[in-house]
């Protein structure tokens, strides 16, 4: 098989260089390319890489497969419209999940809202799956970080994004943090509301809310574990809440929507959540949550240290999948 991977800026490069190596050692071809985006030449382990893809060059190169990183960023349009007339499906690769920092995943359909994690069926884990599952949030918990301010025995915790972020101009009708905090102060009206800044935009401007505090110091493992009920617009947190099996709100869409796994609340009004969150976790939703964290943990998740592994990449679900088409 034949790949291009678009490239333009660090970490992207350096997985996808990676991601390269384990590819041609399967017998592939695989070249890493210059996304459309890209202002220049980057570098992956001394080797230059120069070539700006464009649709005259794609039609040369001829690939069965393109790499691309996100699918809803900048000039990616320009790429999938490319693809689309030369009839060259695309492989999306993101950020995963537990943790975020050292995961990816891979998806044939897009990433976030628009990942195929969202329309599948779940299957229903085993006792020893479920054992397995439980074994490894024991251990990832272990690893977190729980240190902060001392925090009130019960509050809700809301999640901050970037809100250029493509998941919140795509996948939320909210599209400010004053908007989110604003929807939230109306549903808990009499509650302490603790709100978490994104680390890339701690600036962020909310307005004055009587019952709501901003806290920058806490780790996010100690808020997301000691609050009630987390909720947010679609942020990688509320999937990180999720692993504790509390009542998590989400008023945006994910690639966790249509499972039932959390309270899918854009379209409900403020009444309806309050009773949504009064019926707490059902065994059967515990269920669902167990499923759902399964396929994302045992089914999805990639690590950033197996992509130059040969043996990883072609036991893959993704590298499984296209493997049999041919």
């Amino acid at each position: 098989m034949k790949f291009l991977l678009l490239v333009w800026k660090g970490g992207v490069i350096e997985r996808f260089g990676l991601l390269r190596n384990a590819l041609v050692s399967l017998g592939n071809e695989a070249k890493p390319i210059l996304h459309p985006r890209s202002e220049g030449p980057v570098e992956f382990h001394g080797e230059t890489i120069n070539d700006k893809l464009s649709l005259k060059m794609l039609g040369k190169l001829k690939p069965d497969y393109i790499i691309l990183w996100n699918g809803d960023l900048p000039k990616d349009d320009i790429v999938k419209n490319w693809a689309i007339k030369s009839d060259i499906p695309i492989i999306y690769v993101e950020m995963g999940w537990f943790p975020q920092e050292k995961t990816v995943y891979f998806d044939f359909r897009g990433v976030n809202a628009s990942s195929e994690i969202r329309g599948i069926k779940l299957k229903r884990v085993s006792l020893y799956q479920r054992k397995k599952l439980h074994m490894f949030l024991q251990k990832y918990h272990q690893e977190m970080n729980l240190y902060g301010n001392k925090l009130p025995s019960d509050f809700i915790f809301v999640p901050l994004q970037v809100e250029t972020d493509s998941n919140i101009l795509k996948n939320s009708a909210i599209k400010t943090m004053k908007g989110l905090v604003e929807r939230v102060a109306s549903i808990f009206k009499d509650e302490i509301i603790i709100v978490r800044p994104h680390p890339k935009h701690p600036d962020v401007k909310l307005g004055r809310i009587p019952n709501m505090c901003v806290d920058t110091s806490s780790d996010l493992h100690n808020l997301v574990k000691k609050a009630r009920v987390v909720v947010g617009i679609n942020s990688t947190v509320l999937l990180e809440a999720l692993t504790y099996f509390k009542p998590v709100v989400a008023l945006g869409e994910g690639l966790f929507s249509n499972h039932n796994v959390l309270i899918e609340g854009r379209d409900l009004t403020n009444a309806e959540i309050i009773h949504e969150i009064k019926k707490l976790i059902s065994k059967e939703k515990k269920a669902r949550i167990e499923d759902f964290l399964y396929e994302l943990i045992f089914k999805r998740t990639y690590y950033n240290e197996h992509l130059s592994d040969s043996s990883m990449v072609k036991n893959s679900h993704w590298y499984k999948k296209i493997s049999r088409r041919l």
